[in-house]
Formats: structure tokens, sequence, C-alpha cells
């Protein structure tokens, strides 16, 4: 009982020196603690937790406090197994006191600024839908992000676009990979150009040089569930645009660690219009374009229409089955 009353007659008579010193502690942590050493077991520890699948490098790293605990980096520079040199010039990551408690750090907020010129922000929590140790729900806004330097790091892709977009998402996800991802998304671009491009294609001899394509814009919207993404309101282009491709039906997409995404079926439902002057701009390439679809086709004063249902299944046949549909 004593202890009690001494105790209690220090915090009453002493709080304000209590009070400073517990501020002098948190100053000294973020004015001289050398943050800029933990780099090092940082990258350490995200390399770790992703099964080696992601790996951070930074500039500077900093301590902040507002609007809620944590870490602050600058100059940020990640490798993953689905694209390389990804550049933020700030990222946040603030835990959530819940994950903490609770022992599961990877919960919190995550900012990035300047991701590809866009803005990122990612909020991971208990996940509902996937029943696993480490299964996280994502709740992902990433706005004003440039297309050209998105594409930039996916050098498999043959051609290079200019435009903005904006990508929603709820996505319920296992990080350690053993479960496939469920949730949905819906990606929007606007004033995408894509300047002209070749691609080999050895039915018609060799390399095919394609015209530039601009269009108001595209959008994708898909359904996760597992290992399947199903489409829903699917369109590149506007049906103002030289090129308007409707896409709907589902594909089975597996998230293979180590391999990154594996497509092994699809039954996608196809309708594109290509209207006149884009068919002036293809001259040559229009008879080898009726000759793979032409009996799909269409006819109008503005341009060809071309409806089929493109199926895959590597088990059945090595090569996709065309087939019209209503």
């Amino acid at each position: 009982m004593a202890i009690v009353t001494f105790l209690g007659n220090i915090f009453r008579y002493h709080k304000a020196k209590i009070f400073l010193f517990f501020i002098l502690i948190i100053a000294f942590f973020v004015m001289f603690f050398p943050y800029n050493d933990l780099s090092d077991k940082v990258s350490a520890v995200v390399s770790e937790n992703t099964n080696n699948s992601v790996y951070l490098q930074f500039d500077d790293l900093s301590l902040g406090f507002l609007p809620q605990p944590g870490l602050k980096m600058t100059n940020v520079l990640a490798e993953t197994a689905f694209a390389s040199d990804i550049h933020a010039d700030v990222l946040k990551i603030a835990p959530s006191i819940l994950g903490l408690i609770t022992l599961k750090p990877y919960y919190g907020k995550a900012q990035a600024e300047g991701l590809f010129k866009g803005d990122l922000d990612i909020s991971l929590s208990n996940s509902s839908r996937i029943k696993a140790p480490m299964a996280v729900n994502a709740d992902i806004d990433y706005a004003h992000f440039d297309l050209k330097e998105l594409l930039k790091t996916f050098p498999e892709i043959p051609f290079s676009a200019s435009g903005t977009g904006s990508l929603n998402a709820d996505i319920d996800a296992d990080l350690e990979l053993k479960s496939q991802p469920d949730g949905n998304f819906s990606l929007k671009t606007n004033r995408v150009i894509i300047p002209s491009f070749s691609i080999n294609l050895p039915q018609a001899g060799g390399n095919v040089d394609l015209p530039k394509l601009s269009m108001d814009s595209i959008m994708v919207k898909g359904l996760l569930k597992n290992g399947k993404l199903t489409f829903s309101d699917t369109k590149i282009g506007t049906i103002k645009d030289d090129l308007y491709l409707l896409l709907g039906g589902d594909m089975d997409v597996r998230v293979v660690p180590g391999s990154g995404l594996v497509v092994s079926y699809y039954n996608l439902a196809i309708d594109f219009t290509i209207k006149q002057s884009l068919q002036a701009q293809l001259g040559s390439y229009m008879p080898l374009l009726d000759g793979m679809f032409g009996r799909f086709k269409t006819q109008s004063l503005d341009g060809n229409r071309y409806r089929f249902r493109m199926q895959f299944n590597p088990f059945n046949d090595p090569m996709p089955n065309f087939t019209a549909y209503q």
C-alpha cells in the first residue's frame, strides 16, 4: 500500500516532468536514431516475408507520428517477380496497432507517391474470404498513373502507350501464395495513344507493322474467384474510335511462386469493330484479318464488325478454337 501511495505521489507532483521525459525520448528517436542504418535489415525482412519475390531498396528512412506512427522512405526502388525497376518518390508504411497486438505487422496502410507518376493507397486488414495464417484484405486506390511509365517495367509487352489511368480494387490474398486471390477490380485509362509498332506473325510471313491507335478510354472490370478471372463491362476504345472492342468471358489465371501469372484456360467472347479509316491504314493486312475472322464478319457503311468466341484448353488442343456467337 505504501508503494502505491509513493508512486501516486510521484505522478501527482511530477507528472509534468514525466511527460517531458517521454517527449524527450520520442524526440531522440525521431532526430538521432540512425534509421538509415536499418535499410539493409528492412530490405531483408521484406524479401523474407514475400518468399524472396520482392526486393526493396531506398535512400532515406525516417519515422513519423501523424496521422499515425509509421516509416517514411524516399527514392524507393522495388523488384518483383512480375515487374522490374518499380520506382516511387516516397513510400509511407504505417502498421496497424491491432495488427501489432495480434502479431500481424503486415496489417496497416501504405502510400506510394510518384509511383509511375501516380499516387497509390493500400490498406491491409483481416481477410474474411481466405482462411490462411497470412491472408489479408487489400483495399487499393491508385490514381493518375502514367501508362507509358508503367509499361516500361514490362519489357515483354511489344508496344508503348501514353495516357493516364486509375485502379480501384478490393482483393483478398494469401501473402504466402498458398491460396489464390479473391476479389474484384476496376481499371480505367483515358486518352490512350499507342504509337505504331511491329509484331511477329508467322501466318503473315514475319513482322507486321501496325498503325498508330488513339482511344478515348479503356475500361477493364474483373472478378477473381478460385483462380478464375471473369470479365464484365470491359471495353477497349469507344464507339467513336477507329477500334472498338467489347470483351466478356473468363480465364483460368493463377499466381505461381517464381513464375508469376500463369494462364492455362480461357473462354472469351470478343466483339470488335474496325472503322474504314483504320482499315485504310492496315492496307494489305486486312485480307489476313479477314482470312482469320472473315466468317464472323458483318459489314456496314461505318466499318467491319467481327463477333466470335475464342477458347483455349491446352489439354484438348494446343491451338485456340474460334466459334461464332450471337
